[in-house]
């Protein structure tokens, strides 16, 4: 099981529930049998997919741990309340009795499908732990924080490390000591958006990042600019030289990139 598939599971997950929701609010309002129909085809083919994945993770026997998994469904029995019209009014209006059960629970739910690549890594590290071990890790997790010490196995110690960093990742800071992973005041780590995803990295390769990506954004939109003028002329030898100067320092800042994303540039 590779972590694509399981990123791309929840990221299916979250598209069921939005299909799902559209489709409830639609049936409410009286919409057309062929608006309906495609709704429906829409969502049959996502759960498919959702299928044919669900049934490569149970053959490998991994499993998901959702952080603050049992605060969710508490706030989703409460939404049980309200049908989806009400709830659909409540979203437009940004008020109404479940506005505040909404808004919590979209928290949640957002800081969880964000650092959905977290979660997809401890999936698979948890599935290398013993069955009793990984239940109570997994059940701690369910709960949104570690209140009692798991047990790991003596030469488990770098596999418990790994699955401190993540939990960090997902709020839960965590560290390997006396043998088991316990709670930790702090993570070493911090976030950083690039582009359309969120990396994890020391709070010194963020400085460091950081500058890098200015850089790129500052020299980017000049490679574009010779580009479009290299289409309507011919370049002299002096500005075919800068030109080249200008792609290579573009070239280097995305190696650059790369090494300072490396693990190995993070710990």
């Amino acid at each position: 099981m590779e972590l694509k598939d399981l990123v791309t599971f929840l990221e299916l997950s979250k598209s069921r529930a939005e299909l799902s929701f559209k489709l409830d609010v639609q049936k409410s309002a009286g919409i057309d049998a062929a608006t309906l129909g495609q709704a429906e085809a829409n969502l049959r083919s996502v759960q498919a997919q959702l299928d044919a994945l669900s049934a490569k993770m149970d053959a490998v026997g991994v499993k998901f741990a959702m952080p603050n998994e049992h605060e969710i469904a508490r706030l989703n029995s409460l939404l049980c309340a309200y049908s989806p019209k009400e709830l659909a009014e409540c979203i437009a209006k940004q008020a109404g009795g479940s506005y505040g059960i909404l808004s919590s629970r979209g928290a949640l739910l957002k800081r969880n499908y964000g650092e959905r690549e977290s979660i997809a890594q401890l999936a698979l590290l948890l599935a290398r732990l013993q069955k009793d071990v990984r239940d109570s890790l997994a059940e701690q997790v369910r709960k949104g924080k570690l209140d009692a010490p798991v047990p790991i196995l003596k030469g488990e110690e770098p596999l418990g490390r790994e699955i401190a960093l993540v939990l960090g990742r997902l709020g839960m800071p965590a560290e390997v000591n006396g043998g088991s992973l316990v709670s930790a005041q702090s993570h070493p780590e911090v976030p950083v958006q690039l582009q359309n995803r969120r990396v994890w990295v020391t709070p010194e390769v963020r400085d460091r990042l950081s500058e890098n990506m200015r850089l790129i954004a500052d020299i980017s939109p000049r490679i574009q600019v010779k580009n479009a003028v290299r289409y309507v002329k011919i370049f002299s030898d002096d500005e075919e030289k800068e030109f080249a100067a200008i792609q290579n320092e573009y070239l280097r800042l995305l190696k650059e990139q790369d090494a300072l994303l490396k693990p190995s540039a993070a710990e």
